[in-house]
């Protein structure tokens, strides 16, 4: 074998040369295995038959022999259909092929299969869009917060005022509901983004579907049929309940949408090994519980699957559908240190399956928990607070809602100022901090501080602001309580810190 035919037998990539008419005369071994055809499939065939988009193809047949009349090199992708039937994309270079008196004879054509290199490149402005998305819905979800934490405290403080104004409690009482949703659509986007604050127990999902099946079964309707299916050992996961809850909700509620009525709907959870994950490949040697919801209702086609995670992408007419369902399950999966993958099939259904790592021995979360529970209901005793905000407006609305209550409040604004005021007022009990703060100190540093010179100090934190590893810092120290709050919930969290101290030292 001479040396350029034994180079060419065995290069990495397709070479293919064709006549004038781009009939296939002679290929490399890496064209075979490319082409998904033995030799006697391709050589002597047209190169179109084994493309998918043949118009496309001929169309631009005259470009081809026009730049090949230049002498040019052109180069492009092709989509081709394997011997199989699967199709592969390829990237090409074809140039003019000349005797060596320079006649045209044809075309030199190299290729590779770009597949699989597509797909990672997709995944990854995929990840990059979720990660640019995730940090502009964090900046927003602070600021918005601060914005709606002003604004219901506000309107709480009217409808808690024994004046007879019917009309303007009514109005405030249907603004504060407006602001409430705002705050609902404020976790979906985190949730999307993966960057809301989970609140993680160790679960028995099999017991916790179960205790949850009436209300889905209520909110699908009688003319759908739903079944639970769960393995007898199911093992236990550490996640957010009322998000799986939710999870498990939306996707009922869509498969209910897509189902004729009769349909039936199963929801299932089972262990499962990483080998049934197909969506990342270097997991690790670790356990999930699986669970899958599936329908057989109408199904959705490659173009949809692709755009399902997408924020505000959806399928229904306008009024019936937000489009963050989905991604709020995606980023409560992810969040977890799960895996979501979906099948579907036109006219035959969808099945979603979620992928949940098995907790650890360790069970501490869930007994914290309990402990918790445990601690309230005992007896309310009020005392000065010192409340420390940098949002002058939200000070004030504050400062207004702990004094309604029975509170003897001071106020700062940055975290040194604070420390002069906690020294000045000896009897204060609780220090109520946002995390945030302007002066270079976070609202953890500052609690820090000041339980270093007052360790009898009870700490409540809050914020608008939600990157976990902040929340997390907090939450290591005592409660945080997020932005926009209900005033009952401020009361609530404050009693219970009276009560007896739960800030960690």
């Amino acid at each position: 074998m001479r040396r350029d035919a034994l180079i060419l037998e065995n290069l990495g990539d397709s070479v293919v040369f064709t006549n004038a008419d781009e009939i296939v005369l002679e290929c490399n071994a890496s064209a075979l295995k490319m082409f998904g055809r033995t030799e006697d499939e391709l050589v002597g065939q047209p190169i179109s038959a084994f493309v998918v988009d043949k118009d496309s193809f001929a169309r631009d047949f005259p470009a081809r022999t026009a730049l090949a009349a230049k002498n040019k090199i052109l180069e492009s992708e092709i989509v081709l259909r394997k011997g199989n039937g699967d199709h592969a994309l390829a990237e090409y270079a074809s140039v003019p092929w000349k005797s060596a008196d320079g006649s045209f004879l044809g075309y030199v054509t190299v290729s590779r299969d770009i597949t699989e290199k597509r797909a990672l490149e997709d995944q990854l402005q995929h990840a990059q869009k979720m990660e640019a998305v995730g940090q502009l819905t964090g900046g927003i979800a602070h600021d918005f917060n601060n914005l709606m934490g002003v604004i219901s405290g506000s309107l709480q403080l009217i409808e808690a005022e024994d004046e007879d104004w019917g009309f303007i409690h009514k109005m405030a009482h249907t603004a504060n509901k407006s602001v409430m949703r705002g705050r609902d659509l404020v976790d979906r986007m985190l949730s999307f983004s993966r960057r809301q604050n989970l609140d993680p127990v160790e679960t028995d999902i099999a017991e916790l579907m179960e205790g949850t099946v009436d209300l889905l079964r209520r909110s699908i309707g009688d003319n759908i049929n739903v079944t639970l299916e769960f393995d007898a050992n199911l093992a236990r996961c550490v996640i957010d309940q009322a998000q799986l809850e939710s999870a498990i909700l939306n996707m009922s509620l869509n498969a209910r949408d897509a189902m004729e009525p009769g349909g039936h709907l199963s929801i299932a959870a089972r262990n499962a090994s990483v080998t049934e994950i197909e969506e990342d490949q270097a997991i690790g040697e670790h356990h999930y519980v699986c669970v899958s919801i599936q329908d057989d209702g109408t199904g959705m086609d490659e173009g949809t699957l692709a755009k399902i995670y997408e924020p505000f992408f959806t399928t229904k007419d306008i009024g019936e559908g937000g489009g963050l369902g989905l991604s709020m399950v995606y980023g409560f999966v992810k969040q977890s240190g799960g895996h979501i993958n979906v099948e579907s099939v036109p006219g035959e259904g969808t099945t979603f399956s979620l992928f949940f790592p098995v907790a650890a021995n360790d069970s501490s979360a869930h007994e914290k928990q309990i402990t918790q529970t445990q601690e309230k209901n005992k007896t309310k005793q009020l005392g000065r607070i010192l409340v420390v905000e940098d949002n002058p407006d939200m000070l004030e609305v504050t400062q207004h809602s702990l004094g309604r209550m029975g509170y003897d409040v001071v106020t700062e604004t940055s975290g040194s100022s604070a420390m002069t005021q906690l020294s000045e007022n000896p009897d204060v009990k609780i220090a109520f901090i946002d995390i945030m703060l302007p002066d270079g100190m976070t609202g953890t540093e500052l609690a820090k501080m000041l339980l270093s010179v007052r360790s009898d100090l009870r700490v409540l934190f809050t914020s608008g602001y939600s990157d976990p590893a902040i929340l997390k810092d907090a939450a290591d120290i005592s409660q945080v309580i997020r932005k926009p709050f209900n005033l009952g919930e401020l009361k609530d969290a404050l009693e219970g810190l009276m009560e007896g101290s739960k800030t960690l030292h």
